[in-house]
């Protein structure tokens, strides 16, 4: 099962991750704010920086700083903790590393994480993923903590905050399309088209998709395939009756031929854990 190695983003960060009038009306739906595009300054990393979240939108309004992730595959729990580790590198890049040591306050960009879940399994409308859930149980004060909230895109779900951002809303009615066709049982190049056509004729991202559809395609292919490879590899340690660790999880996808990005996407691991895992192999 070999992703599209081509197409290194996803549908939803080509669509909204270069586009400060999209991000401005994503932007005003959560907020309830009353942005103009030319306040946004989309700084998203750069893919060959960092081990990027692939699926991930950044950008800066004022003095704020939004994070978006789509989520498409099964929930989770681990996103606070990705989100921490992509703040950090943000922070490296906006502030020169020399103004650590001076005196004065260096002022920075408050952050706001959101994802966005269009998975197939139940959600709530909304979440609040916390990053203390990971320190167990004790009642003594965190020195540190993040948030984030998960919002659910699927029909039926967030009814007013689709209706104030018309990108997100077909953005989430594009995804339904594309897994409506899939299931059909019909070739993976053949139901994504189909669900092209449809959206096209129905005025869904109509032009977005008409003049990016062979790259659509080549992206929605490599996320199909990294969603199945996923859901495989899930079952396969549910049928063991144990939970499969990650690394074990990446030795099993080495010997199968997967590519290191495919494996990276499915158990989450960093370029560094590969490398430490296969070194002399």
């Amino acid at each position: 099962m070999n992703a599209n190695e081509q197409y290194k983003d996803t549908v939803f960060a080509a669509y909204f991750g270069t586009d400060a009038a999209r991000c401005c009306e994503i932007y005003n739906a959560l907020c309830n704010a009353h942005a103009t595009p030319d306040a946004i300054k989309i700084n998203t990393l750069d893919k060959n920086f960092f081990a990027k979240l692939r699926n991930d939108v950044s950008f800066l309004v004022g003095s704020e700083l939004i994070v978006l992730i789509e989520h498409q595959s099964t929930l989770n729990e681990n996103m606070p903790l990705r989100f921490l580790r992509y703040i950090v590198e943000q922070y490296e890049l906006l502030i020169n590393r020399k103004k650590l040591y001076q005196e004065r306050l260096i002022k920075l960009p408050r952050p706001k994480f959101f994802v966005f879940y269009n998975g197939k399994k139940d959600c709530p409308d909304k979440e609040v993923l916390r990053l203390s859930e990971a320190f167990g149980d004790n009642d003594e004060a965190l020195d540190l903590e993040l948030t984030v909230t998960l919002l659910n895109i699927n029909d039926g779900h967030n009814a007013e905050l689709l209706k104030r951002c018309r990108g997100l809303s077909e953005y989430a009615r594009f995804v339904s399309a594309a897994r409506r066709e899939r299931a059909t049982g019909k070739p993976l190049a053949e139901a994504l088209s189909a669900a092209i056509d449809w959206c096209v004729g129905n005025d869904v991202l109509r032009d977005f998709l008409r003049e990016h559809r062979t790259e659509v395609i080549g992206m929605l292919t490599a996320e199909f395939d990294i969603d199945e490879a996923r859901e495989v590899w899930q079952e396969e340690a549910r049928e063991e009756g144990e939970q499969l660790k990650a690394l074990q999880i990446a030795r099993a996808m080495k010997r199968k031929g997967l590519s290191d990005n495919v494996i990276i996407e499915i158990t989450q691991l960093t370029p560094r854990d590969l490398a430490g895992l296969f070194a002399g192999a």
